[in-house]
């Protein structure tokens, strides 16, 4: 059988499966084929060929294609779909890649305590998240926000962050957090070491008078010094941007 060429696009994650023809389900069957090999296949066919066509394949793609639309599946979901499959033990049947396309529950309200909860203690290394998902949402939301906002503020944009990472499909997992404040060849800078450091930078610079084009550079370490969460990144460009104009002052004298 030589299949149609596929008239669906998976562009936009939240954009929902075309209708008749144009659902591409040819694309969906040659992707679920591409994995399972026959065994896939062979669970539909019932071996009446029709203009060399076995019907029950026809059949079957019919029917999958009419509750793709009936349970309006988002191009986002189908993604999500073929992407979980191969982890299943046998070939899907349609119960089971709907089950697959489908995001998890999660409960918006439970998820942002727990990315409160989280994102603070992912500052040491201690993170564990239930869903990758909410840990995404978190990082749309931002982690200054997440740790500062009201929970009012917080409510309606994560559970809007949360949407949208779940209709994303294939949602990447929870990566390690990037060491912040580390000097070469040690381990990562302990709490009070950290402190202790930023004081230092704040008493160097942060007294002094501002710094043309590094006012935001000082006000970033002026935050931190405060004990205000700010991004660890933000902290290594203020306090790499300081001391290369610290430098760049002692050759000019």
């Amino acid at each position: 059988m030589t299949a149609r060429p596929s008239t669906l696009t998976l562009a936009s994650s939240t954009e929902r499966a075309p209708s008749g023809a144009d659902t591409g389900i040819d694309r969906v069957f040659l992707h679920l084929h591409g994995i399972w090999g026959r065994r896939f296949g062979d669970q539909f066919l019932s071996g009446d060929v029709v203009d060399g066509v076995d019907t029950g394949i026809a059949s079957a793609k019919l029917v999958w294609a009419e509750r793709i639309r009936a349970n309006g599946l988002t191009i986002g979901q189908i993604r999500r779909g073929m992407a979980a499959v191969e982890k299943l033990k046998h070939p899907p049947s349609w119960a089971d890649f709907l089950r697959v396309c489908l995001p998890p529950a999660i409960d918006a309200d439970r998820a942002l305590s727990e990315a409160v909860v989280q994102m603070e203690r992912r500052r040491r290394g201690e993170d564990r998240w239930t869903d990758a998902c909410v840990f995404w949402a978190a990082v749309r939301v931002g982690e200054y926000d997440i740790l500062s906002k009201s929970r009012e503020w917080l409510r309606p944009v994560f559970a809007a962050a949360l949407e949208a990472v779940l209709a994303q499909g294939i949602v990447p997992p929870v990566p390690e957090r990037a060491p912040a404040l580390v000097a070469p060849g040690t381990a990562v800078t302990d709490t009070e070491s950290a402190k202790a450091r930023l004081a230092s930078l704040a008493r160097t610079h942060l007294q002094q008078t501002s710094v043309p084009g590094l006012a935001w550079a000082q006000r970033a370490l002026e935050r931190k010094a405060r004990g205000e969460p700010v991004a660890a990144k933000l902290v290594l460009d203020a306090e790499r941007a300081l001391a290369a104009r610290a430098s760049a002052s002692s050759g000019e004298a």
